[in-house]
């Protein structure tokens, strides 16, 4: 622990990119930092380093290379005290998030949307932070998620544990998954999902299955059946999918299925176009892609469950999907219960 924080605390005064992360199910912490303050750029998805991009623009792709690196174990976890940090959001805005899910179920109504994912960006004050800690609680929180706290001079400060991902290729192997639905964890009892989140979730594997098809038309694509997967203390449904090929260009791959309906909607102009004029609120990296890019392995997972470090605020993200299916109140209360994932590890 004193290694790793001593490190932590002497580029967090240097001010210069780095990024601690550990990729799911990994022991180990990994560390990726620059000597100076260069911007690299990895639109190719192919240098070695991890790559960070943002929801909408798909050209600027972040990098910090992997040239300085190093390893650290988890340090064993410790007893901590309940976390004091509660979501700080007020009626007004409560009511302003309420009154963009009703226009997205007008629009669905209208038969202009299937479905839209609204988001909510929720300011938390956090005194005196230690940030370290707060990564080494999503590490142990999540361990099945990528866990990163990325620096740069050009994108800010990012924090999160993500449990998507979005492409693993190895080799002529690639992997996905379509994540979606919500339903909180509950201890010795087997969840009960609703028609609304296995739609839901059904969108996100048809709108993948239907891209990859169109993209790769003589490759057989090979799903899971579907199943439950625990993030933190919340449970989504999930389908794996995977398929191989020997040539297929990774950013294009990336083009054709981001944004899946699972942070973005159906169809998927028409959502974005929603989530451009309703939202309220820029999304930055919230919900863009991010991940290590290795010599025989890439992985890319969607930035959820995150949150961006302004001095001693975090500036949390969070989104649900919106269907014909779903209830105003119920909506918001998904919201609350996922920024409650951070919030409980500060």
């Amino acid at each position: 622990m004193q290694a790793l924080d001593a490190n932590f605390q002497m580029l967090w005064k240097r001010q210069k990119p780095f990024v601690f992360f550990r990729t799911p199910g990994a022991h180990n912490i990994q560390l990726y930092f620059q000597e100076d303050s260069k911007t690299h750029f990895d639109p190719a998805f192919e240098k070695e380093g991890f790559v960070m991009r943002s929801f909408l623009e798909t050209t600027t792709v972040y990098q910090i290379p992997s040239e300085h690196q190093l390893f650290f174990d988890v340090p064993e976890k410790k007893n901590r005290k309940t976390s004091r940090f509660v979501a700080s959001t007020n009626e007004q805005e409560k009511q302003a998030h309420i009154n963009v899910i009703q226009k997205a179920l007008d629009s669905i109504n209208a038969g202009v949307l299937k479905k839209v994912v609204l988001s909510q960006k929720i300011a938390v004050a956090t005194p005196n932070p230690k940030w370290m800690s707060f990564f080494l609680n999503l590490i142990y929180s999540y361990p099945n998620a990528l866990v990163y706290f990325w620096h740069h001079p050009e994108t800010g400060t990012w924090v999160g544990a993500t449990p998507e991902r979005l492409l693993t290729v190895e080799g002529q192997d690639f992997k996905t998954m379509a994540l979606a639905g919500t339903l909180a964890f509950q201890k010795g009892k087997e969840p009960r999902w609703e028609a609304k989140e296995m739609e839901e979730q059904q969108f996100v594997v048809d709108a993948i299955l239907k891209g990859l098809e169109d993209q790769l038309p003589k490759t057989p694509i090979h799903c899971s059946e579907r199943y439950t997967r625990q993030a933190g203390n919340l449970l989504h449904l999930c389908t794996d999918i995977h398929f191989s090929h020997p040539s297929i260009s990774l950013p294009e791959l990336i083009q054709n299925l981001h944004p899946t309906p699972a942070v973005g909607g159906l169809p998927k102009a028409a959502s974005l176009d929603f989530i451009q004029t309703h939202e309220g609120h820029d999304r930055r990296y919230y919900s863009g892609v991010l991940g290590p890019i290795g010599r025989t392995m890439k992985e890319v997972f969607v930035n959820l469950r995150c949150g961006e470090v302004q001095n001693e605020q975090l500036n949390l993200y969070v989104g649900g999907g919106i269907t014909a299916a779903s209830q105003l109140e119920k909506e918001w209360m998904e919201l609350m219960r996922k920024s409650e994932t951070l919030l409980r590890c500060l």
